[in-house]
């Protein structure tokens, strides 16, 4: 009976990190800092593996906001060392388990990635408050060369 009372304690631990990178995620894209905000969710989606079967779902959608916001970190620093493409397949691996709505998700965002219409991403739409994270994607479009 220990042993489960701690991992129930240690899974809540865990619920309350992924609480907190969840806000911050939102917070850093709010306020249009890209990098910061991927380093977040990249770390939710780390606590989230630790919980593994039960969130499964969760899992696939933050890996594929994980995705979104490793482009945009990119795109606003590019000196800084991101692995956009693990990334990428990761969500594919994790969305091909869900079934076709969400690899058509993946193909979408696959899609925005090759057409430059990074303010299509759904992380954009549910992360930003007010127009400041399109308005600098829509700066950093207009100076990638």
């Amino acid at each position: 009976a220990v042993v489960s009372t701690q991992s129930t304690g240690s899974n809540e631990a865990t619920r309350k990190k992924i609480k907190d990178h969840y806000r911050n995620t939102s917070i850093y894209m709010a306020l249009g800092d890209f990098l910061q905000a991927f380093e977040h969710c990249k770390a939710m989606l780390a606590e989230l593996d630790r919980l593994e079967d039960e969130v499964f779902q969760k899992r696939v959608s933050v890996a594929l906001e994980c995705w979104q916001l490793a482009v945009l970190a990119k795109l606003q620093r590019p000196e800084v060392e991101i692995e956009v493409e693990t990334f990428r397949e990761g969500a594919r691996q994790l969305c091909c388990v869900l079934g076709k709505s969400m690899l058509s998700k993946w193909e979408r965002t696959d899609e925005n990635v090759n057409k430059r219409t990074y303010a299509e991403f759904d992380t954009v739409k549910l992360r930003s408050s007010g127009p400041w994270a399109e308005q600098i994607i829509e700066n950093l479009t207009q100076n990638e060369v």
